[in-house]
C-alpha cells in the first residue's frame, strides 16, 4: 500500500506504476480512465470530503462560520500550515486560492508553513507547533491530539468526491473492490468524515 497526495499518486500511475487499485479523487481517476489505465466499469464511489481547519485539542475553537469570520481567524492565528499545492495536494491548492480570494495571501505568507501532506500540518497542530492547519476533514477527524474547528464556510468550500478503481489488467481486483465498498468500509470512511456523494 502506498500513500501520497492525489496528484502525486495519479502521476505515478501515469508514469508506469501499476497498483491493483487506486483510491483517488474522481478527477484523478477520470484522468487515469482517459489514459486507458482504469479497468472499465470498476470505479466505485467512496464519498466526498470537505476542507476543514484543525487546532490542538483543548484549545479554544475560533469562529470560521462565515468567510469574514474565517479571514479574521486566519489573520489572528500566529501560525498556519497546509499542504504544498506544488506537490499535487487538492486541499492545499484550494487553500491557496482561498487566501487570495480573502485578500490575505501576503499577510499569511510569513506565518505559513507548507508541508508535504495535509496530515503533516494536522500533526503540527496536534503538537502545538502551529496554531491552525487546513486539510481535508478526513485527515483531521479522529486524529489524536487535534480537534476539528469546522468545515470551511460553504461559500468557500471544496467538496472532493473520491472513488476506488481497479487498474487495467490488475490480477483479480474484485476482492479488494468488494473490501473497499463493504458496509464495514463504508462505516469506517463515514467515521473519518466522508459523506455520501
Amino acid at each position: 500500500m502506498h500513500f501520497g497526495t492525489v496528484g502525486a499518486l495519479r502521476d505515478q500511475v501515469l508514469a508506469g506504476a501499476r497498483p491493483r487499485l487506486v483510491l483517488l479523487s474522481d478527477d484523478a481517476n477520470a484522468r487515469l480512465e482517459a489514459a486507458g489505465l482504469i479497468h472499465p466499469g470498476s470505479q466505485r464511489p467512496i464519498g466526498r470530503t470537505g476542507v476543514a481547519l484543525a487546532i490542538r485539542a483543548g484549545a479554544p475553537l475560533p469562529d470560521i462560520g462565515t468567510p469574514d469570520a474565517l479571514r479574521d481567524a486566519l489573520l489572528a492565528a500566529p501560525s498556519f500550515a497546509y499542504a504544498d499545492p506544488a506537490r499535487g495536494a487538492t486541499a492545499g491548492a484550494h487553500v491557496t486560492r482561498i487566501l487570495d480570494q480573502l485578500g490575505i495571501a501576503d499577510a499569511m505568507r510569513a506565518k505559513t508553513r507548507l508541508v508535504p501532506f495535509g496530515v503533516d500540518g494536522v500533526t503540527l497542530a496536534a503538537a502545538g507547533d502551529v496554531a491552525l492547519a487546513a486539510s481535508q476533514a478526513s485527515e483531521i477527524i479522529g486524529r489524536a491530539g487535534v480537534a476539528m474547528v469546522g468545515l470551511l464556510p460553504e461559500a468557500l468550500q471544496l467538496w472532493t468526491p473520491y472513488s476506488v478503481a481497479a487498474i487495467r489488467d490488475a490480477p483479480n481486483p474484485q476482492p479488494l473492490l468488494s473490501l473497499f465498498t463493504s458496509p464495514a468500509a463504508r462505516a469506517a470512511f463515514a467515521a473519518i468524515g466522508f459523506v455520501a456523494s
